[in-house]
């Protein structure tokens, strides 16, 4: 386990997959925008994550991976994938600063913008918070969480917790979100999240 600045990194190899841990002392934004942009530059499939913020706002997060092109995750690709969180998370450099250094990656990314596919987007209310709960089911693809979060990210939507999963080749992912200023989500506001989506799934 390494411990920098005021975050955890936590990774297990279990053979075929490779469990990661992230757990950091109080939740900001684009925690999720950060890891999931990696992962996906390094190839690493999310076949389930979950995300859980504590009453004292410290947040864990849990990915369970697998190779998309067959690598094995060893000391070199720990070590890189330590290395390009610590940067991230110490604020060294932007996410779009660190995918400009990989051009082919985002190039993949919108290879698949070409195939439409049928999903489901539905945004509900929380009757106690000002939050909402995003529910999804979509074909799955590389890259899905980081794009999702992404766009999320750039509508100034904060992620409070998520569940995300594949069946097959379907994924059920499961958001509970905010506004970054905490303020309640309005009919225009989920129909822009909803619009936004609907161009990317």
């Amino acid at each position: 386990m390494v411990q920098t600045f005021d975050f955890e990194i936590d990774i297990k190899n279990t053979g075929t997959s490779t469990e990661l841990f992230f757990r950091k002392t109080a939740n900001e934004k684009g925690i999720i925008y950060r890891l999931t942009a990696v992962l996906f530059v390094h190839g690493w499939n999310i076949l389930k994550a979950e995300a859980r913020t504590d009453d004292d706002n410290q947040i864990t997060d849990y990915f369970l991976i697998e190779p998309g092109n067959g690598q094995r995750f060893d000391s070199r690709m720990e070590d890189t994938i330590r290395k390009d969180l610590t940067d991230l998370f110490s604020g060294e450099i932007s996410v779009m600063h660190y995918l400009s250094n990989y051009p082919g990656k985002m190039e993949e990314l919108y290879s698949y913008h070409t195939h439409q596919s049928q999903s489901f987007i539905e945004i509900t209310d929380d009757e106690e918070s000002n939050n909402c709960l995003l529910e999804l089911n979509t074909v799955d693809r590389p890259g899905l969480l980081f794009e999702i979060s992404q766009l999320l990210y750039l509508l100034y939507i904060d992620i409070l917790a998520f569940e995300a999963g594949s069946n097959d080749s379907n994924v059920n992912d499961k958001f509970v979100i905010r506004r970054e200023d905490a303020a309640i989500i309005d009919s225009a506001g989920k129909q822009r999240i909803r619009e936004a989506l609907s161009k990317i799934l």
